[in-house]
């Protein structure tokens, strides 16, 4: 996340969007792992942030990506806040 961040400073669309593919298998590899550590809302709220940060980046919109980053750091502070 931190690394799709800082591509957002300086915009190169298709890293941003390999970067938020890139999130997408990370999430998909370890969802076993957050369904364990999170309720459903939270795991299911955070695969929904992903896919509005891959369609965004698609778009080109960095606002969108920004805010729904944000929204992704909070469900994952609050899936590991146990």
């Amino acid at each position: 996340m931190d690394h799709l961040e800082n591509a957002l400073d300086n915009p190169k669309w298709e890293q941003i969007t390999q970067q938020a593919n890139e999130l997408k298998k990370i999430y998909k590899d370890n969802k076993w792992k957050l369904q364990l550590l999170g309720d459903e809302g939270e795991y299911e709220g955070l695969n929904e942030s992903i896919n509005k940060i891959i369609a965004a980046a698609k778009e080109k919109d960095t606002t969108n990506i920004r805010l729904e980053m944000a929204t992704a750091r909070s469900l994952i502070l609050d899936i590991y806040s146990l």
